[in-house]
This record gives structure tokens, C-alpha cells and sequence, in this order.
């Protein structure tokens, strides 16, 4: 890639440019695919990072650029865990920040944050997963991302996207959390255990039952059972709140497969901001609970 076509990089916390030698330090080697270039020091990058397109990128209608958040103690000498967040339909990576409480789970957990785009309409075409492979392999390069724990999570349409990603990058991505989405009838054929968490309100535009367009989300969960081996013993049961939690442990690779069900919730992020906090959805953290189950996991490596 020439250099007028190079992605700058700015630091949102004090509203600055990143000075040119470091700028340089940073710019993608390649594009769509990994970086080559050695990762930045944590006083120069440490905080949230915004990734812009360039202005013929941006103007061509193409998706959003990536949100990068980086812990407050982001340093390029120790590796850290990777959590991809994607967006609903209609939403946009800072928006799905400023909703979603993702980037106070990162500070307390000290992970890598980044929350991708996509075009509309948001995440129909499988093809995203392509797109997804490659800033996972950007990212990793840049940021010095612990290649066993890279995980992604979406809400409604980037939860349907989520699925695919489980079922196409199983050896880059040690566990998946669709949240309010729905599973399309694909084939699925991980080439190694990839855990799985739905989460899914009762009063969700997916029925808990199913229909002619959406499969059961028990279905779901079934069949990732299935796909990661595991046995037929009764799942652990455990409620908080006004969720219920289901999660099976005794699957192959030390994979598992969870089934959280938010008595009340409704097609909206749970734990997002602005909700009245009598909802179901206002009482449950989903970033935190899905945070908890990706730490619990990682791939074979």
C-alpha cells in the first residue's frame, strides 16, 4: 500500500494526532492482511485508539474503520487477550462503544478491545468473515495479541455474523457469544472445539420456540453441542437476576457451551446505557457475563 493511502491512526483521549515517527510505526504494511510492523510502546499508544479510513476510503462508502481500545496499561512487551465486539444493523463500531459497557470490561480485565464495521446491510454476506480473519490477523501483529485467547462476540445482525466466524475461523477463534441473534442453516464444520455462548431475552424478536424464519435458540445451542463433542451430561445451572444460565463443560478440548436466558429481555443489548433500569435488560451485564465465559477458554494454539 502506498503511502497516501495509509491509515492514520489518532488517540481519542487527548484529542491529538499521534506524532509522525510513531504514525509511520504504525501504518498497515499490507492491505486487508497482517501487519508486519513492531508494535508501538504503551507510552506512546496506551488508552483508546481510533483507526480512520483515508479520504478516499471514506468517501467510496465502504465500512467504518475499526475502534481500537486499548487497556490503560497497554504495553507491546506482554501479549493480551483479543475481544472482537460487533455491531447491530444500523449501529457503527463507536456506536456500539458507547452502548455496549465494552470498554470498561477491558480496563478492568486488561484485554484488547476492537469493534469492527461493516457495511450495509450490516453482516448478510458471509463474506464479512473474510474481512473479520484479516483485522484479527492485523490486529494481533500490531497490538501483540495472544493468538490462544482472540475471541468475538456480536449483537443481533453482528451475532448472526458471529455464528459464521464459530463456524469458518475455529483455529484463530477460541470462543464466540452471539447475543440476540440467530443462527443461519449452514455447514458448520469447525476443524477444532470453538466454545459457544447464546444469550437471548424471552421477549426477543427471536422466539425461545422458533419459527419458519428463525431456529430455536435451544436448537442452536444443541447443535454447537454437538459440533464440540460434547456429552450428554446435564448442564451446570446457575441464575443471577433475571437470568438464567446453562452451561454444558464436558466437551472436547475443555470447549464449552453455554445457554443464558434474560426472563423479560427484549431485542436490545443487555446492560446498554440509557435503559430504564426496572427492564430485565438494564440488570444484566451481558459484556461482563460474556467476558467471564471467554476467559475460561482458550484454543488448542
Amino acid at each position: 500500500m502506498s503511502s497516501s493511502s495509509r491509515t492514520p491512526t489518532r488517540r481519542r483521549a487527548q484529542n491529538r494526532l499521534i506524532p509522525v515517527a510513531l504514525l509511520g510505526a504504525l501504518t498497515i504494511a499490507g492491505c486487508g492482511g497482517a501487519s508486519a510492523l513492531q508494535p508501538a510502546r504503551a507510552a506512546d499508544l496506551g488508552g483508546p485508539v481510533q483507526e480512520r479510513p483515508d479520504t478516499a476510503e471514506a468517501s467510496s462508502g465502504r465500512r467504518p474503520a475499526p475502534v481500537i481500545h486499548l487497556p490503560p496499561h497497554w504495553s507491546a512487551h506482554r501479549q493480551r487477550a483479543l475481544v472482537i465486539a460487533l455491531h447491530a444493523s444500523g449501529g457503527t463500531p463507536a456506536g456500539f462503544e458507547g452502548k455496549s459497557g465494552w470498554d470498561t470490561v477491558a480496563d478492568e480485565h486488561d484485554f484488547v478491545l476492537a469493534y469492527l464495521g461493516s457495511g450495509s446491510p450490516a453482516w448478510k454476506d458471509p463474506s464479512n468473515v473474510a474481512y473479520v480473519s484479516a483485522e484479527i490477523k492485523r490486529i494481533k501483529a500490531r497490538y501483540n495479541i495472544d493468538p490462544r485467547r482472540v475471541y468475538v462476540t456480536g449483537f443481533s445482525a453482528g451475532a448472526y455474523i458471529t455464528y459464521f466466524v464459530g463456524c469458518r475461523l475455529s483455529a484463530t477463534v477460541a470462543a464466540i457469544a452471539p447475543v440476540s441473534g440467530a443462527m443461519a442453516s449452514q455447514r458448520c464444520r469447525p476443524t477444532q472445539p470453538v466454545s459457544e455462548l447464546t444469550i437471548i431475552g424471552t421477549h426477543d424478536i427471536i422466539p425461545l420456540t422458533g419459527n419458519a424464519r428463525f431456529p430455536a435458540p435451544a436448537s442452536v445451542t444443541a447443535r454447537w453441542r454437538g459440533l464440540d463433542h460434547c456429552s450428554s451430561a446435564a448442564p451446570k445451572v446457575s441464575r443471577a437476576g433475571p437470568v438464567t444460565k446453562r452451561i454444558w463443560t464436558s466437551c472436547a478440548g475443555g470447549a464449552a457451551v453455554g445457554f443464558y436466558v434474560i426472563n423479560g429481555g427484549t431485542h436490545t443489548y443487555p446492560g446498554a446505557s440509557g435503559l430504564a433500569p426496572s427492564s430485565a435488560d438494564a440488570q444484566y451485564n451481558a459484556s461482563e457475563d460474556v467476558w467471564a465465559f471467554f476467559a475460561a477458554h482458550r484454543s488448542r494454539g
